[in-house]
């Protein structure tokens, strides 16, 4: 069928014509873009959230209850935009993986550009929002990582303008190696992913990075900081696994026989976020935060486009091991 091949490297060709993976990947991108530009403005308190327009989702504090700790300090407010950003990355890989882009106008070195650029503007909006409030010797080490991701994917699709020549080993022209780019921009995005997961979760690193990132010595995270600052860290994973799967699958001798597909990456996110939500929604600690709603909505979408997106995956893309 027609479509990006590409991004369903690893899947049969028979399986592809029973369930189409192009619409599904369309469906992922309209959905993480438009969250995207919620969370991202959601520190603002532009968007309506009083009366029937709570139910419409346009901002997070829309669906916090009335004892729950939600203001919006600078802790939780980066990490808005940092999620917000990294959301909108990973809608960028799903709107390459929909179709097969004429002339290549749109190759995977694109959608990582997207990504990272984001990013970089998440960064900026934290720092002229806050940066009397920032430690700027920590903060600035949240750009490096983009900064440098950013220049290599530009550097790449200068030198491979197809996605051929930089998703496939042997096609690539000369200059940029591929494989050592994608696999120096998939660290770097882990290492991101990585620091910031472990910031939201466990408290001596939590410690670590308000101490290195905020000025004030006695800072006291709300539940709202610590709440954004784990969904900021899920958030940019998400990038990171697109990241590591373009590194995995450039290898001709182990693509084929990988079940790390793109519609098993769908799948994941949608899965881990799912137990995030509710995780959060079924704690003690968390029971009297949020609206029924908020909880009810993402379970809701994470729940169907996972479910859509294994169902496609065991069909066209699971391989079982032979003798």
């Amino acid at each position: 069928m027609a479509g990006n091949a590409f991004a369903l490297f690893g899947c049969e060709e028979s399986g592809l014509q029973t369930f189409d993976f192009y619409t599904l990947f369309y469906v992922f991108a309209v959905v993480w873009f438009f969250y995207a530009v919620v969370i991202f403005m959601s520190p603002t308190e532009l968007a309506p959230g009083e009366g029937i327009a709570k139910y419409a989702l346009l901002k997070l504090s829309a669906g916090f209850k009335d004892d729950f700790d939600g203001e919006w300090k600078v802790y939780g407010a980066c990490a808005a935009r940092f999620a917000g950003a990294a959301i909108g990355g990973t809608g960028a890989f799903f709107l390459w993986a929909t179709q097969d882009w004429e002339d290549d106008s749109f190759t995977y070195a694109h959608a990582v550009i997207v990504q990272q650029a984001l990013l970089i503007a998440a960064w900026v909006f934290c720092f002229l929002s806050h940066r009397d409030e920032l430690r700027m010797v920590g903060f600035v080490g949240w750009l490096i990582g983009p900064v440098v991701a950013l220049i290599l994917a530009i550097v790449l699709l200068s030198d491979q303008d197809t996605n051929s020549k930089q998703l496939v080993d042997g096609l690539h022209d000369s200059g940029a190696n591929p494989e050592f780019f994608l696999w120096f921009i998939a660290v770097l995005t882990l290492i991101s992913a990585v620091s910031a997961t472990l910031g939201g979760f466990f408290p001596a690193f939590d410690n670590v990075l308000t101490r290195f990132n905020i000025v004030d010595s006695g800072y006291e995270k709300s539940m709202l900081d610590t709440y954004m600052s784990r969904f900021a860290g899920l958030a940019v994973l998400q990038g990171a696994l697109f990241n590591l799967w373009a590194a995995v699958q450039y290898d001709e001798d182990t693509k084929g026989d990988l079940n790390f597909t793109v519609p098993l990456i769908a799948w994941i996110i949608c899965v881990y976020q799912l137990v995030n939500f509710l995780w959060h929604s079924c704690s003690p600690a968390w029971e009297d935060c949020f609206q029924p709603f908020l909880v009810a909505t993402p379970v809701f979408i994470l729940s169907s486009l996972g479910g859509a997106a294994i169902s496609g995956w065991y069909s066209a893309c699971h391989k079982t091991a032979t003798p």
